[in-house]
């Protein structure tokens, strides 16, 4: 494989700027699709992509191209937009200059597994799917990508980082009198071919799950008090509060600003939230460097209810007079930065579900995620649920959401439990043009008052 930085340029390729930056990055990315029984794709694609970013008189310039004997040509392109901007007040914290070599973490090689083994695991997927008695539809997915990449900037930073990533999923479709109903499980891991060989052994827990789901019956609307489970409450964390806390959203408006003031009071003592980019090198969230080659961290976002924290890139950080976070991320090199985050969490607390079962004593524990919107006001619809009597879960319900607005929410959250799961799906986060981001969330279980559900 070729060394990228030997198309690095250099100073002398930048006059008169305040700061610049470079990436590029060679990536290769192999995907098999099964459905039915029938090979629906098997597709290799190569992917060289970069850009230039140039800070000069306060405004930014960004080209990119896909071409790196190009880079020099794209210099030039960026400083003259930066210059065309101008008289902005964009800027950048500084930072001292970083190198290192990266390297990817992984058991088995994706390009040391032969397709013919890749299409023979995705199939053996798909016949156990639909052998099973309630399965009418059995998709499977495979995806590997390998990516090398070179970041440099002025300061001196020069990182060069390998990736490989495995990206899966099986998903089994059931009917109820006519109606289908839809359940997954997915993956997408900083690992190799080994993710997708493991995928296997939840299979048969996902079957039983879409039995559930098809034995269920519509909830009633209503409010509701609730226990969540890990997974929408991850969700909720990171769709509601996680995007509220990215602070290119508010930094130049001095009222979402005043409502993301440090400090303020917005949830109960029972909640604390944090991203967390360095939490496991396994978790799609999981980052070294971000797209401005500042170190991940972890961050606490909101401590026991009190706002202790945003996301920042250079520049939102600059502005803001707030401290470096490591959230500058992009899809690829194709695009500029934006701040976003990584692995977002509720911290775990004392009780154990049980407790906060017991706790609840007459209500509805929500199990699972389907998808959504996010914000200051939130509406997530739930894969399924229990009407809980007594403390006990007793009928299975569907077709129902969780819709609050995210302040009130946070200030009624009751208790978490003390054991915590993460999440690291195929999909990802979703932001303007740049998606799927790979992002990790978790969270345990989550007990909160007066929950809108919406339903029949």
């Amino acid at each position: 494989m070729e060394d990228l930085r030997d198309y690095l340029p250099g100073p002398a390729d930048f006059p008169a700027v305040d700061y610049w930056e470079v990436r590029l990055e060679a990536e290769a990315q192999t995907t098999v699709k099964v459905k039915n029984g029938e090979v629906e794709a098997i597709a290799r694609q190569e992917f060289p992509r970069g850009n230039v970013r140039v800070l000069a008189r306060g405004g930014w310039g960004f080209s990119s191209f896909n071409r790196f004997e190009e880079v020099r040509d794209h210099v030039g392109r960026a400083v003259d937009f930066a210059r065309s901007v101008g008289g902005g007040d964009a800027g950048v914290v500084p930072l001292a200059s970083q190198e290192a070599e990266l390297r990817a973490r992984y058991d088995q090689h994706p390009d040391e597994v032969p397709l013919a083994k890749k299409l023979e695991v995705a199939r053996s997927y798909d016949e156990l799917l639909r052998a099973h008695a309630a399965v009418a539809t059995a998709e499977v997915l495979y995806e590997d990508t390998v990516r090398d990449k070179v970041f440099a900037n002025s300061e001196g930073s020069v990182i060069r980082a390998e990736e490989v990533v495995a990206r899966g999923a099986v998903i089994a479709t059931g009917k109820t009198d006519g109606v289908p109903e839809t359940h997954s499980e997915s993956y997408r891991y900083r690992a190799g071919f080994e993710a997708f060989e493991a995928l296997g052994e939840t299979i048969p827990v996902m079957l039983a799950e879409l039995e559930e789901q098809l034995a269920a019956v519509d909830a009633r609307g209503g409010t509701y008090n609730v226990v969540i489970n890990p997974k929408i409450a991850g969700v909720f964390a990171h769709e509601a509060f996680g995007h509220t806390s990215e602070a290119d959203h508010f930094y130049r408006d001095p009222q979402l600003s005043e409502v993301m003031r440090l400090g303020r009071t917005m949830g109960s003592e029972a909640i604390t939230i944090v991203d967390d980019a360095m939490l496991d090198p396994k978790l799609a969230g999981f980052l070294e460097y971000d797209d401005e080659g500042v170190p991940g961290s972890r961050t606490v976002l909101l401590d026991r209810g009190i706002l202790t924290g945003h996301l920042h890139s250079r520049t939102t950080a600059a502005h803001m007079d707030g401290e470096l976070t490591g959230n500058a991320r992009a899809l690829n090199a194709s695009f500029p930065p934006l701040v976003r985050m990584t692995t977002t969490l509720i911290e775990p607390g004392e009780a154990t579900e049980e407790d906060l079962l017991r706790e609840l004593g007459e209500g509805l524990l929500v199990k699972d995620s389907r998808g959504g919107s996010g914000g200051e006001n939130f509406t997530f619809n739930a894969r399924v649920g229990y009407l809980v009597e007594n403390g006990k879960p007793t009928q299975p319900v569907k077709n129902f959401t969780l819709t609050g607005n995210l302040f009130t929410t946070l200030k009624n959250v009751v208790a978490c439990s003390n054991r915590q799961e993460k999440y690291s799906t195929a999909g990802g986060c979703g932001r303007g043009d740049q998606f799927p981001l790979p992002v990790s969330f978790g969270s345990p279980h989550v007990l909160i008052k007066d929950a809108l559900i919406g339903g029949k």
